[in-house]
């Protein structure tokens, strides 16, 4: 039944672009991270802040986020500069 399910979620992550690789590295340290967040929040009684409470993991959280953000941040920014140089040299070529 599984099989079912996951081969043709894979075959269209194939055939669409997004890649294969991390969905397998999801499916296989899911079950480990979650069992981990449960550990955490029982030892923290439950309270969420008992996964930012050290600055390492603020640090590891902050990483993560720029990460994750940098490509919805970039591209934006590659072309502001990528409009700007391309309208600066049509000005320069055609002498004005």
């Amino acid at each position: 039944m599984i099989l079912l399910v996951i081969g043709p979620i894979g075959f269209g992550m194939r055939r669409y672009g997004p890649p294969v690789l991390p969905a397998v590295i999801g499916v296989i340290l899911g079950p480990a991270a979650e069992q981990q967040l449960r550990r955490t929040l029982q030892i923290s009684d439950g309270n969420v802040s008992g996964l930012v409470n050290t600055p390492f993991s603020v640090t590891v959280y902050a990483i993560v986020v720029l990460i994750v953000a940098w490509p919805l941040i970039g591209r934006p920014v590659v072309r502001l500069r990528g409009g700007r140089n391309a309208a600066e040299e049509s000005r320069t070529v055609s002498g004005g």
